[in-house]
């Protein structure tokens, strides 16, 4: 009896603090932290499942971050476009200002006798 109660402490030992790692782990991720979790060194499936599951986050990470430079990339050119979109504007209304003064002077000035 005492041998089938040492057995099951360490199984539980054994397995439960593994487990209970990856739940915190994937916890975490659920609330938005991407962050890697510590992995237990059982050289079994629990561990191959934390090594999985760190990766999945670098990935997720990479993926946000070039998610991000993209963003600013656009962001940058939306900007720029803006810019040139407001001086093309300007150059038509100072075109259309111009026009609208030189016509009046002309037709006075440039008429023929």
């Amino acid at each position: 009896m005492v041998i089938a109660g040492v057995i099951s402490r360490f199984t539980m030992r054994a397995l439960g603090r593994p487990l209970s790692l990856l739940q915190q782990g994937i916890t975490s991720v659920r609330e938005g932290k991407f962050e890697p979790i510590q992995v237990s060194s059982t050289n079994d499936e629990i561990e191959y499942l934390g090594e999985s599951f760190n990766q999945m986050i670098a990935e997720i990470n990479a993926s946000q971050k070039e998610i991000r430079q993209h963003r600013d990339l656009l962001e940058e050119r939306i900007r720029q476009r803006t810019e040139d979109l407001e001086k093309a504007m300007r150059t038509a209304l100072a075109a259309s200002q111009a026009k609208s003064e030189f016509l009046p002077t002309c037709r006075t000035s440039c008429a023929r006798p």
